[in-house]
């Protein structure tokens, strides 16, 4: 048990060389592996960012594509004399003549759609002034994929007008607006194509 200045505790082996390359070559396929896994897992999380983006994109263009049918219904109401007479929805542009670009590649796919229905303005006090109305309008529009839609509806007030033509005041004003989950019960589609 001598060996000189330095006692062995224990037996020393000494590992060949085809040993040592053995783990060595175990080690770098785990990096390797772990490596591998990384880039999976970054490539998965890079395709679905890009899925969300496009949805995004896709649904931003509904939201565009509704609020130019409820400008377009705004239109309508000034142009159009009796709306009471209209009971089904209007594709955008059939009353007023406006074209909305459609079709393309990162356009709408469909012409959006607007209803128009006249509502009787609750007043607060009884007034002898004749019965006051505000126009509901529903918009609905999709994306540059038809799966992608949306329903907007806003409130439009009509000023009250003598015999004069002289009114409140000369324009119509949005007084609501809101985002639905789906079409009201009272849609009633377009009766043209659009």
């Amino acid at each position: 048990m001598c060996c000189g200045r330095y006692e062995l505790l224990w037996p020393v082996t000494v590992l060949s060389s085809q040993r040592e390359a053995g783990l060595a070559l175990v080690g770098s396929a785990l990096i390797l592996s772990i490596v591998a896994i990384l880039i999976m897992c970054t490539q998965h999380i890079v395709c679905d960012s890009a899925a969300t983006t496009l949805h995004a994109i896709d649904r931003q263009l509904a939201y565009q594509s509704a609020e130019a049918a409820l400008a377009d219904a705004k239109q309508a109401i000034m142009l159009v004399g009796d709306i009471a007479a209209m009971s089904h929805a209007q594709c955008y542009g059939h009353l007023t003549g406006a074209m909305l670009p459609h079709g393309a590649k990162w356009q709408s796919k469909l012409v959006p759609q607007f209803q128009i229905a006249l509502h009787p303005l609750v007043a607060q006090i009884q007034s002898p002034e004749p019965q006051r109305y505000f126009y509901r309008v529903t918009a609905k529009a999709s994306g540059f994929k038809e799966s992608t839609q949306v329903f907007l509806q806003a409130d439009f007030f009509r000023p009250v007008c003598n015999i004069n033509k002289q009114c409140e005041t000369p324009e119509i004003r949005r007084i609501a607006w809101r985002i639905l989950a789906g079409l009201p019960s009272d849609w009633i589609a377009p009766d043209v194509a659009c």
